[in-house]
């Protein structure tokens, strides 16, 4: 399990300043949700953690080591997209394997993880279908497994379930909350979706307008707004369905199995 340090993160694009001056600790081995409208700097924040975006200013730590400025590939985090970019002339098990391939893992060792993951994602015996025999859960599920095999440090998830419908939906967050339980690796989920928040976040940081207006656990986001703005954002009609939608991880958790 790592922990995610993030100190005085600065990032503008022009004259306009995205992220400024943002600090945030992740605790290791948390499911953590950043929860913000579209423009709040969210999802530039997760690509700072990966490293595919530089910060002007600022430190990122896994654990207490600087990887502000290493390349994504030697981080230890994996970034899942909101599409699921598999590559559509090669079978599930070679998309999975692929990064495996990259890194000079053995073939043999590939089939191993590959069918491993399979079995984690309930894909079992789908090894040789192409993305075009799967459903659209399906091939977010083999993303996420292409992921898993690279056993990360900290798994980032980009609105990974905002191209799902509802049904699909429901089920990929039984799947997502059924892993972190097992396998307890930091995770840092981007959503503007308030019910996922509250859902799948054992912390959330509300984001408005590049920075953390308020951290804390969804009883406290949701119960107990800590400015102006982030009980605008919440909105006061929604508190009764979040009500029931909060419960501990361990409430949650039973409810998947």
């Amino acid at each position: 399990m790592t922990a995610v340090t993030l100190e005085h993160i600065h990032k503008s694009y022009g004259d306009r300043a995205v992220l400024g001056d943002l600090s945030l600790t992740i605790e290791a081995g948390e499911f953590f949700v950043l929860l913000g409208q579209s423009g709040c700097g969210k999802t530039t924040l997760l690509k700072i953690i990966a490293g595919l975006i530089e910060p002007e200013r600022g430190t990122v730590k896994f654990d207490d080591e600087v990887v502000a400025h290493r390349p994504p590939e030697t981080r230890g985090s994996v970034y899942l997209f909101q599409e699921a970019l598999l590559f559509p002339f090669l079978t599930v098990e070679e998309n999975i394997a692929f990064g495996l391939k990259m890194r000079g893992v053995s073939k043999s060792e590939q089939r191993e993880r590959a069918s491993s993951a399979l079995i984690q994602i309930g894909l079992k015996g789908f090894e040789k279908r192409r993305p075009s025999e799967l459903s659209g859960g399906q091939q977010q599920r083999v993303s996420l497994a292409r992921a898993l095999v690279l056993q990360p440090k900290v798994l980032l998830l980009d609105e990974p379930l905002s191209g799902l419908d509802a049904a699909l939906r429901d089920e990929m967050r039984r799947l997502l909350l059924a892993l972190h339980a097992e396998l307890k690796m930091t995770t840092v989920m981007v959503t503007h979706d308030q019910m996922e928040a509250a859902v799948m976040g054992r912390q959330i940081g509300v984001m408005i307008g590049g920075q953390l207006e308020q951290v804390g656990t969804p009883h406290e986001i949701f119960q107990h707004p800590e400015t102006p703005a982030v009980a605008r954002f919440i909105g006061q009609s929604l508190y009764t369905d979040f009500q029931k939608a909060i419960s501990e991880p361990e409430a949650r958790l039973r409810k998947i199995e």
